[in-house]
């Protein structure tokens, strides 16, 4: 079959955890036509190569601001821009499907990658918009616009487990959409778990957009060589192949397949951002972890209080982190467990899209 799947370009968390699943379609003799843009795009080339074909495509803005007043305002500025963008994607959609003679579309996190002739089916953690303070209206406003895209697809599927969810109100406990559309499906992760050697002391990820990653990035860096022991930072820069050491500090600009997985699986602790790829990467490894959330944006912070108040995770605000001192708390936390792991989650999503 001809599958259109989109990756939306918030961070490349959206690429590493559909990885499992293109690469799945593809092993299945599925033609998969990849549309995303800008790192998160480089990344699905890197990694796939021409195993697939791919479509540089329509982007969204960032509404990413700091503080409750800022956001309200934020949001509200962004809507149009947000919906105008929406909107681009699906004209184009509509433009491929006729083109390629599309089968399937899967979206993931991409509102206007949908089709009324074709199967749509939208791969979702976040159903609802966490807003600061959990301000019930504004709450389920967020939570109308998501509706008001999503209900075009066929099927929302969720990365998370109905019960004991790693996505918290993200994903459950709606108003407005309807429990039979949504199918919990358990994690989805690039990673594989083997025996290695603990000998990875921290392993540091730097991601997200611009131009917080860089700012997240030179504070850990000035903080990192305080920390005993071996030290790897990640910076999550797919575009770049460099390798530097600074001290006790190992610099990737980015890791890939057998180099990345081996990484995660020495490291005794992780640093890195809130998002929820990353938390369902922790999840399939084992892995403790100190979150660093992304200030403003909000779906980081509240993954990252929800986790913290569970006793999973320990978190702190970037504004108050001290690496040495926060890294020591979160090596007392537990971390996560999963009843199941990816390769059950990717059987799972190809029953419910290809029967």
């Amino acid at each position: 079959m001809r599958i259109l799947y989109g990756l939306c370009s918030w961070g490349i968390g959206h690429a590493t955890r559909s990885l499992p699943i293109v690469r799945a379609l593809v092993k299945c003799g599925h033609r998969v036509t990849i549309y995303s843009c800008d790192r998160t795009l480089a990344l699905v080339q890197r990694e796939l190569g021409t195993q697939c074909e791919y479509i540089d495509g329509v982007g969204y803005p960032v509404p990413y601001v700091r503080g409750q007043r800022g956001f309200v305002v934020k949001f509200a500025s962004f809507v149009p821009l947000i919906a105008g963008a929406i909107l681009a994607e699906h004209r184009h959609t509509r433009r491929i499907v006729d083109e390629r003679n599309i089968d399937i579309i899967v979206a993931d996190g991409k509102y206007g990658l949908f089709h009324d002739r074709v199967p749509s089916y939208l791969l979702a953690h976040q159903l609802r918009l966490i807003a600061p303070g959990r301000m019930p209206l504004l709450e389920l406003l967020t939570e109308y616009f998501q509706y008001h895209f999503h209900k075009k697809f066929r099927r929302y599927i969720v990365p998370d487990f109905e019960h004991d969810s790693l996505s918290g109100d993200l994903a459950h406990n709606l108003r407005l959409f309807d429990d039979a559309q949504i199918r919990y499906i358990g994690v989805l992760s690039d990673f594989k778990r083997e025996d290695a050697p603990q000998d990875v002391d921290y392993l540091i990820s730097v991601s997200g957009p611009e131009p917080s990653r860089t700012t997240f990035e030179e504070q850990v860096l000035a903080q990192a060589r305080d920390l005993p022991g071996r030290v790897v930072m990640v910076l999550g820069k797919p575009e770049k192949t460099e390798l530097a050491k600074r001290g006790n500090i190992e610099i990737y600009s980015y890791a890939e397949g057998r180099e990345r997985d081996m990484l995660m699986n020495r490291a005794k602790l992780v640093v890195s951002r809130s998002g929820y790829s990353t938390l369902m990467d922790l999840a399939e490894l084992g892995k403790k972890a100190l979150f660093v959330p992304t200030p403003g944006q909000t779906e980081q912070e509240y993954l990252a209080l929800y986790h913290r108040e569970r006793g999973t995770f320990y978190s702190v605000p970037q504004r108050t982190m001290n690496l040495r001192r926060d890294a020591e708390i979160a090596a007392t936390y537990p971390g996560v467990s999963c009843p199941h792991r990816t390769v059950d989650s990717v059987k799972k999503f190809m029953e419910v899209v290809l029967g």
